[in-house]
């Protein structure tokens, strides 16, 4: 008898868990409410005659299916949410109980609630998103469907400024630190959060052994890769050179020159070894194009086709790791986008840290484009 009840307690444990919904602002757990739900034109915050919601199946649905669903109901569906819950947009005119038939088991409005980061409810606020006079900078992510010059025109006519777009459906926008609410109520905005963390120098300690030397060998009859007519998009701390190492090599991209380390950066990715053999780097025959910060990685979709850029390269840090944010997808949507890309990041100089539980030894994925 007790085994029987383990084994149902068990199950009960599994389905609870099945249901919930793992947002970044927390977890939910979503109860089968069709018949239940308030119809979706009375809910708030309508965006032409559609409202955003969190739509819950009852099992794993594939794109095919949720094609099929899209066609016949108006649904259109974004982003997925452990486990087998999506972003989505609806019709105003939608009849919920009718999604049954879709084995749909929950179909909850957008919230505003959800869509603020919990760093957001953190205080003090980063010295890197602070701005003067009580104002912040906050990435701001807009929904799959939305026109980001229409968003970009109602932003500033509340008085918010948009620094600039990001991947075309990320916004950096400036705004008052009380108007984090106000911001994150608006049917448009799907997401907000801090502001990406600027890029910190890694790989500052001495030059890996990448065992290159097989590659791209001294003896005559081995193999001889050296990286010609291969271009690289290396995002650091502004200019390099000039140097003899790179000549005729750099094509310059960048608006500072904050130091050396990106020389160095760049050495061990494309260094000739004209100046010093023994300091040539992996690829001595690449073409480098040279980035502040990570330019060269929102410069990327654009470089691929125009530059033939096929590797990128980052020795950078964001501090702290922030989870699944928005540069990470960023960084999931290039490399999707661009099957031929291949993106370098630093394992970093923080394995002797501990950050945010994560334990001494393996606080080196240090920011969210790793």
């Amino acid at each position: 008898m007790k085994k029987l009840l383990l084994i149902a307690l068990a199950g009960l444990a599994f389905q609870v868990n099945a249901q919930q919904v793992h947002l970044q602002s927390g977890v939910l757990t979503p109860t089968a409410n069709l018949n239940t739900q308030a119809p979706v034109a009375s809910w708030e915050a309508s965006l032409n005659g559609r409202h955003y919601a969190i739509i819950q199946f009852a099992h794993s649905v594939s794109a095919d299916d949720r094609a099929i669903i899209e066609a016949k109901t108006g649904i259109r569906f974004f982003d997925y949410i452990p486990r087998w819950a999506f972003v989505a947009s609806l019709p105003d005119d939608i009849v919920l109980p009718s999604l049954a038939q879709y084995d749909i088991r929950s179909v909850l409005p957008y919230e505003t609630t959800y869509k603020i980061a919990v760093e957001l409810n953190e205080r003090p606020f980063p010295a890197y998103m602070q701005e003067p006079n009580g104002y912040i900078s906050v990435l701001v992510s807009l929904h799959n469907d939305v026109n980001a010059n229409e968003a970009i025109q109602q932003l500033t006519s509340l008085q918010m400024r948009v620094l600039g777009v990001q991947g075309g459906q990320f916004l950096q926008v400036i705004i008052k630190e009380t108007d984090i609410n106000n911001l994150a109520s608006l049917p448009y905005v799907k997401y907000v959060e801090p502001a990406s963390a600027p890029g910190v120098p890694e790989n500052l300690q001495s030059r890996t052994n990448h065992r290159i030397n097989v590659l791209d060998s001294e003896y005559t009859t081995g193999l001889h890769f050296t990286g010609d007519s291969v271009a690289v998009g290396i995002g650091d701390d502004g200019e390099i050179g000039p140097h003899i190492d790179f000549k005729n090599r750099v094509v310059d991209h960048t608006n500072s020159n904050s130091g050396t380390h990106c020389d160095h950066v760049a050495g061990i990715v494309g260094g000739a070894g004209n100046f010093n053999p023994n300091t040539e780097g992996n690829a001595s025959g690449a073409t480098l194009h040279i980035y502040d910060d990570y330019d060269n990685l929102s410069n990327a979709p654009a470089d691929y086709v125009n530059l033939g850029v096929r590797i990128t390269s980052n020795s950078l840090g964001q501090a702290c790791n922030g989870g699944y944010n928005s540069n990470a997808v960023t960084s999931d949507n290039l490399i999707n986008g661009q099957t031929s890309l291949l993106s370098v990041h630093s394992a970093g100089n923080s394995g002797q840290s501990t950050c945010g539980g994560v334990g001494q030894g393996f606080y080196t994925i240090t920011g969210g484009y790793k």
